[in-house]
């Protein structure tokens, strides 16, 4: 391409001081990133966040954003203890913020939840000899036979989503 691109491999969260500047590179044209375990431990903060403050319900949430295949019922309390424990700070101040109204607070969590859902678990860039992907953690996948259209079609199971985020 005629322009510099810039890939990451997730994690735009919890690893340094400023998480938010991180986020706001998710609106620039250039910039790509697949969904790391440290955005998906923010989903299910944001999550149950949004379940508390009864504005929505789970089975809203994962239809409205999509992201049932990213955090499941069983996970999230798991999930929101390990964001506290490893970084969650930032988002725990922006929602206690006492400047913060419920409905601005509401809104915020909601607009994170949408971009964080929306970031894929693999990215594809070039094709044939040249082609490489881009994921967090494993690239893996329950077949044995992992193929170029096995990543290009995007469906896995949970376990190929949590060693794709998780795995080491």
């Amino acid at each position: 391409p005629s322009v510099d691109r810039l890939f990451s491999v997730g994690d735009l969260v919890d690893r340094g001081p400023d998480s938010w500047g991180c986020l706001a590179l998710l609106e620039k044209p250039w910039f790509h990133s697949v969904l790391g375990n440290h955005e998906q431990l923010t989903i299910a903060s944001l999550m149950c966040n949004l379940i508390d403050q009864g504005t929505h319900s789970m089975i809203g949430l994962h239809s409205d954003f999509d992201c049932e295949y990213l955090v499941t019922d069983k996970d999230m309390g798991m999930y929101v203890s390990a964001h506290m424990l490893h970084g969650g700070d930032w988002l725990l101040e922006m929602l206690i913020d006492p400047n913060m109204s419920d409905t601005e607070r509401t809104d915020a969590c909601v607009e994170l939840l949408s971009r964080l859902c929306d970031l894929p678990l693999t990215i594809t860039v070039g094709s044939g000899e040249d082609r490489f992907n881009v994921v967090h953690a494993e690239l893996y996948h329950s077949d044995d036979h992992f193929s170029d259209e096995l990543i290009d079609n995007g469906e896995y199971s949970p376990n190929d989503i949590e060693r794709m985020t998780w795995g080491r």
